[in-house]
């Protein structure tokens, strides 16, 4: 603020990382006028048809659907959909997630009608753009899953789960080998959620529970089974100088 003033980009970021702490707190009354303070800068920088700007818009709604005021939130969800889409097109990968942020509205609304399009489209979206060993297209998968199984749909949602955490489980395996053991942990525990999710859809019937339980296990020993395998090469003094020029590159 001293230095750039209180107009400059730089400075409606702060404010919007603050806002988020406190929107991660529990905090909405401290959250939002700095989202709003954050939002009117990059409006008065950049107009009402900048991608920055939707993302203030994207943010502040996030903040009201936090707070379940979905009323306030689907307007400014709209607005940076066609904001995105008139600036970057329908095929950008902003585009894909200002479709899914106004589809997990409609979700917490129980308007499975108006979700399921959205979720299918930025899924095809990623898919266009990523391919289908992407951990974005995986979340994608993962949120049309949930919607299905919000439907007590199990038959279209259970291998959609199982696809999600299949490409997930390949993304870690294939990340590893550039990572620490404390950056592959951290990125496991990222992407859990959709382990969660998938163990959450099967606590409802028995008959997916099997399936649960060897996802789980699946789950907790990769990491595990990768930090002891890259361990014994590296203590390997036949191997282990190819095999640290490997992870460099």
């Amino acid at each position: 603020k001293t230095v750039l003033s209180e107009r400059h980009p730089d400075y409606a970021t702060s404010l919007n990382n603050l806002a988020a702490l406190y929107k991660s707190m529990g905090d909405a009354a401290k959250a939002e006028p700095l989202f709003v303070k954050a939002m009117e800068i990059r409006k008065s920088i950049h107009g009402e048809r900048h991608p920055d700007y939707a993302t203030s818009l994207n943010n502040l709604a996030a903040l009201y659907e936090s707070i379940g005021d979905t009323v306030k939130a689907e307007p400014l969800y709209l607005q940076a959909l066609e904001i995105v889409k008139a600036a970057l097109g329908e095929r950008h990968p902003a585009y894909a997630t200002s479709l899914n942020n106004l589809a997990g509205l409609y979700c917490s609304m129980d308007n499975a009608e108006k979700a399921e399009p959205l979720f299918l489209q930025a899924l095809q979206i990623v898919n266009n753009v990523h391919g289908e060993r992407h951990p974005e297209y995986a979340s994608s998968l993962n949120n049309l899953a949930a919607l299905y199984d919000s439907m007590d749909d199990a038959a279209k949602a259970e291998p959609l789960y199982l696809q999600a955490l299949k490409i997930s489980r390949d993304v870690l395996e294939r990340t590893a080998m550039g990572q620490s053991e404390r950056q592959q942990l951290a990125m496991g525990q990222m992407l859990r959620y959709q382990l969660d999710s998938y163990v959450s859809f099967t606590l409802q019937s028995s008959q997916f529970q099997p399936s649960a339980a060897k996802e789980v296990l699946r789950w907790k020993g990769a990491t595990l089974v990768r930090q002891r395998a890259m361990r014994l090469v590296a203590k390997d003094p036949a191997i282990a100088d190819r095999f640290r020029s490997l992870q460099q590159v």
